[in-house]
């Protein structure tokens, strides 16, 4: 089963979701991680496997950010 990414602009806004090809969980971050950064305007992406969240990014929005941070959380 395909990964999916889940892009928020904001909190309480519907997602934007991109199914990724099949592939290893460490190249579904990595797609993830570039589409966040591809796409500035969005604040935050999950990683979902199935029904399961594996993984949670957040933009690096400060100023001089690299505009890729990680949030920790999981």
């Amino acid at each position: 089963m395909p990964f999916i990414c889940y892009l928020y602009e904001d909190e309480n806004q519907v997602p934007y979701m991109e199914i990724l090809p099949e592939a290893s969980l460490a190249e579904a971050r990595s797609l993830t991680l570039d589409l966040l950064h591809q796409r500035p305007h969005y604040g935050r992406a999950e990683l979902w496997d199935g029904e399961r969240m594996v993984d949670r990014f957040q933009q690096d929005r400060r100023p001089g950010g690299a505009g890729r941070g990680v949030d920790a959380t999981l």
